[in-house]
């Protein structure tokens, strides 16, 4: 009896289920190779993937990520990212997804979580500056989400043409709108300061302290300056001490530099002469065309280095506060100042030409105050039905300032 090549051998030990039994002993399974390839590259490329050598497709066939959490945060605050993790419409449970942050043309790794048994998951994320983040798998990637972060506070400074200090025009006007009275107004803006009531004849210009008004141009607390300048335009101006007494005269051509002293305040300029310089507990700075020097002379306009606008009339009066130079406008009220305000027109105050009248707390026909909102309303209506009229109004009377503190247009005085 004879036996054919292999027949009545045992099975090799080292075949592999999978092999076709047909084939000759001793010869590779090229089931088993085929399969064990395959799963080695699966996990050559999986390990690529994570590492950020290779980009995974966009989204692998039926695997969906969709993230969620775009937003706007302070730098105090954090923010929560959400990622939901489908295949085919059905949710991924106990997966692991990336959270990462684009940096430039880069994507890095934030952190990894892993999806609950609906497929979702949360990151809270808490940066310094605005960010763009994405999940991914190595078979989805999401749609992109930007965190836009603010500063937790703001510090906003500035004004409008005016010099910056003072009562804001736009602050009063709403807390007139909402039922505030003048009174409570100006204790609000002027703290500490004592409200009252000074008469005076309608066309007294006299100098003293009911008609004339003091409108500080610069200083502390809003100007750290230590130094300015003073000068004019056209014509001159000439420079008083604490007492009143004329110590220098000049020129348009001749500014003047203001600065401290350990008593007071001095006054550099370059005469023909040379260099002069005045000191005295306060100077007073005046120009030509004004009450206060050469009345019939030219009309100058001075002006405040530092400040912002420019002053056809008055006189600046020039003292130390908080080691620092402080200069402020002496003015008529009811002529210089009032009338000087680019923005103020002549019938402001008056019903027939809106302004704060209309504004003003009144008593309904039946005896009873409105509520502040429907005074605000009606306030509007009265204001906006008067519009052109105020605008005509905007002229100045025959022989009436209008430059007490020229250019403060729509700031704080």
């Amino acid at each position: 009896m004879s036996l054919r090549s292999g027949e009545g051998l045992a099975r090799p030990p080292d075949r592999e289920r999978g092999c076709s039994d047909a084939r000759p002993y001793g010869s590779v399974c090229a089931v088993t190779v085929s399969t064990r390839l395959r799963r080695i590259l699966a996990l050559v490329l999986a390990l690529l993937v994570a590492s950020g050598f290779l980009v995974a497709p966009a989204a692998a066939s039926g695997w969906s990520l969709k993230a969620s959490g775009s937003g706007t945060i302070t730098t105090a605050q954090s923010r929560t990212l959400s990622v939901s993790y489908t295949r085919d419409g059905r949710a991924v449970a106990r997966a692991t997804v990336q959270l990462q942050r684009k940096v430039g043309t880069e994507w890095v790794a934030v952190t990894n979580v892993t999806t609950g048994p609906g497929g979702r998951a949360t990151a809270r994320v808490a940066p310094n500056n605005s960010q763009v983040y994405r999940f991914r798998t190595a078979r989805a990637v999401s749609n992109q989400l930007t965190v836009t972060v603010v500063p937790a506070t703001f510090t906003i400074s500035g004004s409008g043409s005016g010099h910056g200090v003072g009562m804001s025009q736009w602050g009063a006007y709403r807390m007139a709108r909402t039922g505030s009275t003048a009174k409570q107004i100006l204790e609000y803006y002027y703290q500490g300061a004592a409200v009252s009531t000074a008469t005076r004849a309608a066309t007294s210009l006299s100098n003293d302290a009911v008609a004339t008004i003091k409108v500080q141009v610069l200083g502390p607390p809003s100007d750290s300056r230590t130094t300015t300048r003073l000068s004019v335009g056209s014509g001159a101006w000439r420079l008083r001490n604490a007492a009143g007494t004329q110590v220098a005269t000049g020129r348009a051509s001749q500014p003047v530099t203001i600065g401290v002293t350990s008593t007071g305040v001095k006054a550099t300029f370059t005469s023909s002469s040379g260099t002069v310089t005045k000191s005295s507990s306060t100077l007073y700075f005046e120009w030509t065309g004004t009450r206060y020097y050469q009345t019939s002379g030219t009309k100058a306009v001075a002006s405040v280095l530092g400040a912002q606008g420019t002053y056809r009339n008055g006189r600046l009066e020039v003292k130390k506060v908080s080691g620092r130079p402080n200069v402020v406008n002496q003015v008529v009220l009811n002529t210089e100042y009032l009338y000087g305000l680019d923005e103020m027109p002549s019938g402001w105050g008056t019903s027939s030409n809106g302004g704060a009248a209309p504004c003003r707390r009144r008593p309904s026909p039946r005896g009873r105050t409105p509520s502040p909102r429907r005074r605000a309303r009606a306030c509007s209506r009265r204001a906006a039905a008067t519009s052109t009229t105020t605008r005509a109004a905007r002229t100045t009377p025959a022989g009436a300032s209008r430059a007490g503190a020229t250019g403060a247009r729509g700031s704080r005085r």
